[in-house]
């Protein structure tokens, strides 16, 4: 059943990434994260994302992500969570952009064989700034599957492991302003990475993002550097 969901998902991800016809802004980019899981007591948990994103050619930064939360295991494999994103667009030159989110997310972790196995579906309430002035209000819902597996015995808790992971990003509300459509990005995304510790994972890897324009579509080339930690 794993196997199938995922073959699904790699299949759904290759169709994401037909060619549409329109012109395609290719890009050349570097993404960096930390993200850490504080926990708290009982089954409650405290979220915390930081992000930094470069321009076109690692020119300068671009986007930078903070995004905070709070989690509450339902059981060992399910997890909710809740909480606020601010993202900030930097424009050399220009002006420069804030969306904030809310954000609600189901997280469900199998283990099928020697494999770990993630599905995450995050629901957003976005409020857009734009340069004209104003905000553009938009729901959004998000679904990622992710497969990680060690290379090598792992009985210490520590060593290698592969990862790989497909996201889609679908418009409930607010297309018209938007793209004008419902799809509006694809994350593709495989990597290799190092568990530190318990408390620690390094991982580095190639993301591929696709996202649907109103006339005109970016491929987005990027090598991202992960950095997941649990105090």
């Amino acid at each position: 059943m794993a196997r199938a969901r995922w073959a699904a998902a790699v299949g759904a991800a290759a169709l994401l990434h037909a060619p549409t016809g329109f012109a395609a802004d290719d890009l050349q980019t570097g993404w960096f994260a930390w993200s850490n899981t504080s926990q708290l007591g009982g089954q409650w948990s405290l979220l915390s994302d930081v992000q930094a994103r470069t321009a076109d050619d690692w020119a300068s930064l671009r986007t930078g992500v903070v995004r905070v939360g709070a989690a509450h295991a339902l059981t060992p494999r399910l997890t909710l969570a809740a909480g606020y994103a601010r993202i900030g667009t930097f424009s050399p030159g220009g002006q420069d952009l804030t969306e904030q989110r809310l954000w609600q997310q189901a997280v469900l972790r199998t283990a099928p064989g020697k494999f770990a196995l993630t599905q995450r579906l995050r629901l957003e309430q976005r409020q857009i700034g734009q340069a004209a002035g104003g905000d553009i209000e938009s729901l959004r819902l998000r679904y990622q599957l992710r497969v990680t597996r060690p290379i090598g015995p792992q009985g210490s808790g520590r060593g290698p492991y592969l990862a790989a992971q497909d996201e889609v990003f679908v418009h409930l509300s607010g297309r018209r302003e938007l793209a004008g459509k419902a799809f509006d990005q694809n994350r593709a995304y495989v990597g290799i990475g190092w568990k530190l510790s318990a408390a620690a994972d390094v991982e580095v890897g190639y993301l591929s993002q696709f996202i649907k324009g109103r006339t005109r579509d970016t491929q987005n080339h990027a090598i991202q550097l992960t950095l997941a930690t649990r105090f």
